[in-house]
């Protein structure tokens, strides 16, 4: 028996389509976190690329995917830590995604910005190790 035909693979929407389309109150959280991130010192440096964007020194320190109704953050940090302490916290380093780091955070508040705000720090200072929750 034949097996069914594939359907066409759907190319994914560039990150700037994304960004055009997001609400408003994902729009502002998204320059918040940009806003914060840049504000870490005038060494960080913005790459938007076709599927996300870097924030990096030398190397990638956290990426920014973007969803209908929230961002992924992916921070080159421990996940241990976050995953036992933040609801919105996962392990991905044995998880195939775009961007760098093991640890992604989604983010849909200002708040949940507030609470990622000690490990982007660590991520930017590149410690590697444990960052603590607030």
């Amino acid at each position: 028996m034949p097996s069914p035909p594939k359907k066409p693979a759907v190319p994914d929407k560039p990150y700037a389509e994304i960004a055009a389309s997001l609400p408003e109150g994902l729009q502002q959280l998204l320059a918040s976190l940009e806003d914060h991130v840049l504000s870490l010192g005038d060494d960080v440096q913005r790459k938007e690329l076709r599927l996300y964007t870097a924030f990096k020194r030398l190397k990638n320190f956290a990426t920014v995917v973007l969803q209908r109704n929230r961002l992924l953050l992916y921070l080159h940090v421990d996940p241990a830590a976050a995953v036992a302490s933040l609801a919105n916290a996962r392990d991905v380093s044995a998880i195939g995604h775009w961007g760098t780091g093991d640890l992604e955070l989604a983010l849909s508040t200002l708040a949940d910005l507030d609470i990622a705000k000690p490990f982007i720090a660590a991520a930017y200072e590149g410690r590697t190790g444990r960052a603590s929750a607030p």
